[in-house]
């Protein structure tokens, strides 16, 4: 007796970019396997005959089968497009935070102060500039009460005298 194909994968896959329709063709290969699996076990390891077979067939190429293997492949491959989809936004938001906190320790690190001793240069720098200013101000509010005379010699001398 020569053996009889069953066409099911056209009736599954349209084409070969038919993703669905090939995981809907795994799904039927699956529950062939398990199929051949339970016959085996129920009867000695024997492999079911062509005739045996049939009622398998018959049911997996019903309309309301193959329509059942394609909702559940699309089940399946929206499953795992969620959980891919999920992954990756999650691996991308970790990445975001990480570069992130790079950023801001790198904005940080430029705005920390560069050391005690530069702190101490700074404020000993800024009283003298204080100090100047403090003794012009005094100088010059001084100055409105008294009368000087600067004299300035030929041989480098310079002497300041108040007229009062």
């Amino acid at each position: 007796m020569s053996r009889q194909y069953n066409f099911i994968y056209k009736q599954l896959v349209d084409g070969e970019g038919d993703i669905t329709g090939h995981v809907a063709y795994s799904l039927y290969k699956m529950d062939k396997i398990c199929f051949i699996e339970k016959f085996k076990k129920e009867h000695d390891g024997k492999e079911p005959s062509e005739e045996e077979f049939r009622p398998f067939h018959d049911i997996a190429c019903m309309d309301a089968s193959i329509e059942r293997y394609k909702m559940h492949s699309m089940s399946v491959l929206q499953t795992f497009l969620s959980d891919t989809l999920s992954s990756t936004t999650e691996q991308i938001e970790n990445d975001c935070r990480k570069r992130h906190k790079e950023m801001l320790s790198d904005i940080v690190s430029e705005m920390k102060p560069k050391g005690f001793l530069n702190g101490v240069l700074q404020s000993v720098v800024g009283a003298f500039i204080f100090m100047l200013l403090l003794c012009a101000l005094m100088f010059v509010l001084h100055l409105s009460d008294t009368k000087y005379t600067v004299t300035i010699g030929g041989n480098g001398n310079a002497k300041i005298e108040t007229n009062k």
